[in-house]
Parts: C-alpha cells; structure tokens; sequence
C-alpha cells in the first residue's frame, strides 16, 4: 500500500514490456516496436482499474522504466537475443514430497557466453533516497530466498552443468546486484 495503487499495474505493465523485448531481441528493437509495447502497456494498465491522471502517470513510469533499460548497457544485455538458452517470463513447476505443485515464473534467464547461467528478477520498485547501495543489499536480503528457489528449480533442470549467478535488475532505476547462487 505504500507503493501506491500504482506499483503493481506498473510492474505488470513493465515485466510485459521487457518480455516482448526479450523474445524480439534488443538488436531488432525499433522506436516503432516501442510505440506498440507503449500501447499495449496503457491496454495492461486499463485492465488493472487505472484511468485519468493514475493511468497517464503509471504509463509514464512504465515507459521511463523501458526506455532507461533500452538505454542502458546492463539492460540491453539482459535483453540480448544472443544468449544461449534464453527464456522470458519462464514457467518452471516442481513437485515437493508431498506432492504439492509449486508454480515459478523466473522473470529472464539465459547462458551467457561464458558458460554462466544467470537468473534475473526484475524488480520495478522505485528508491528515492541518496544510499542506493543500502536500498540494493535490502533488496537483495529481501529476495535472496525466491532466487535460491529458482536457482534450484534450474540447477535441477540443467542437471547442474552451469555455474548459476542471480541477479535483480530495477528497470526504474537502472540498477543492479549480482551475486553467485552458492554465495548465500
């Protein structure tokens, strides 16, 4: 509730966006693939119950987060189409013990071209503050537990072949923190 009635659309929205760049491929991006996404952001936005002036500024936040990864070299490369292995909003299942069926949607992941699995978690949250490094080791506390989760649902997938970094990437801000799946 302190985000706002708008953070969520926004993340919804933005994670779309990033999805559709990811599956294209940002070396195909064009500024005519920006103003469709632009338009399909605002359709998302409406679903989610915004309109007026809430809609024109969720909107204009969800584009500032796209434009600020279209711009920023971390961003274009989490976005690339040249990593092996590449999925977008990747649906992964397992089974416990039990028998209960957990359900994860791992934001990108993709085999970089030295041999590094990486697991990426877009975060659209917004910081106003002057220590960003605190904000990130906060961040990275808060969801350390939901990427060694997708760590392991890939590490098993893959049988382990690949050294496994997680990483959150705040398209918002055009931030990052990086660390190694074992380092936790």
């Amino acid at each position: 509730a302190w985000a706002g009635v708008e953070a969520a659309p926004i993340g919804i929205a933005l994670h779309a966006a990033l999805q559709n760049v990811a599956e294209k491929g940002i070396e195909m991006w064009q500024t005519s693939d920006s103003e469709q996404v632009q338009a399909a952001m605002r359709r998302i936005l409406l679903l989610q119950g915004l309109s007026g002036e809430r809609l024109d500024g969720a909107l204009a936040a969800a584009m500032q987060g796209l434009n600020r990864t279209l711009n920023s070299e971390r961003g274009r490369w989490v976005l690339s189409a040249k990593h092996q292995h590449a999925h977008a909003e990747w649906s992964l299942s397992s089974a416990s013990a039990r028998g209960q069926v957990r359900m994860r949607v791992i934001d990108r992941c993709f085999v970089d071209d030295a041999g590094i699995r990486w697991i990426v978690d877009y975060k659209t949250g917004a910081h106003e503050g002057a220590d960003l490094e605190q904000f990130l080791a906060q961040e990275r506390q808060r969801y350390c537990k939901q990427l060694m989760e997708y760590a392991q649902l890939v590490g098993e997938r893959d049988k382990h072949r690949y050294p496994i970094r997680l990483g959150l990437y705040f398209p918002l801000l055009n931030a990052w923190d990086e660390w190694a799946a074992d380092e936790i």
